[in-house]
């Protein structure tokens, strides 16, 4: 049901969230309503074996029902933590650069359709960029996934609105670039949107990945 709603909203938004993030999306719209029940039945079992087992009042038995319930709801939330792009990168701000119709961040050519000279001029005052830094050669694998890029975007034109929109990796240095005119210029919520999107269930079980973020746990 989920993921029906979510596709009948994509031509409504700025941009699209892509099939890859709203998969990710209805799972754990999913796993919300199991762990609902799993902690529902902990509080209830709890209860009824104090019924069972002990000669107590009703508000003690409520008490530790509740408490039984509570620590259950915070291990299965640990447990199904998302992790997000801040786990894995960087975001730095970009200097816009115009040469002749061609669009450069920090030197890195990112549109050769600027047009015309009114447009050039609307994006070097309105525009901003941001360049995400993979923390690891191996978060590149990530970052320069198809899904995962769109629901940065996704997540960026939401929060920022948008008029005006460009996006490049640069497979050689494993950089992504994001330069927008956005409703909202504002970097520094460009930023937080960015690292706060969480990563795909489709990147995070690539093998490589995986290897690595269970190494950088276990190191801490």
């Amino acid at each position: 049901m989920e993921r029906e709603s979510l596709l009948d909203l994509e031509g409504e938004e700025f941009t699209k969230r892509g099939s890859a993030y709203i998969d990710g999306i209805s799972k754990i719209f999913e796993s919300r309503n199991y762990i609902a029940l799993l902690v529902s039945f902990a509080t209830a079992l709890t209860i009824q074996l104090m019924q069972e087992f002990g000669k107590t009042a009703t508000w003690v038995e409520v008490l530790s029902g509740s408490v039984v319930g509570i620590l259950f709801f915070y291990v299965l939330k640990h447990f199904t933590a998302r992790q997000k792009v801040q786990d894995i990168a960087t975001v730095t701000e970009g200097e816009i650069e115009l040469r002749g119709s061609e669009l450069y961040v920090d030197g890195l050519f990112v549109s050769n359709l600027m047009g015309r000279e009114e447009a050039k001029d609307w994006f070097l005052e309105e525009g901003i960029a941001a360049v995400i830094h993979p923390n690891r050669d191996h978060f590149q694998i990530p970052l320069l996934n198809n899904g995962q890029r769109q629901a940065i975007l996704f997540e960026a034109t939401r929060r920022l609105g948008q008029r005006k929109i460009y996006s490049v990796q640069n497979p050689v240095e494993g950089k992504i670039i994001i330069a927008l005119v956005p409703v909202i210029k504002n970097f520094e919520l460009l930023k937080e949107t960015i690292l706060l999107t969480p990563l795909l269930e489709t990147v995070k079980k690539n093998p490589e990945l995986l290897n690595v973020m269970r190494s950088e746990n276990n190191n801490g």
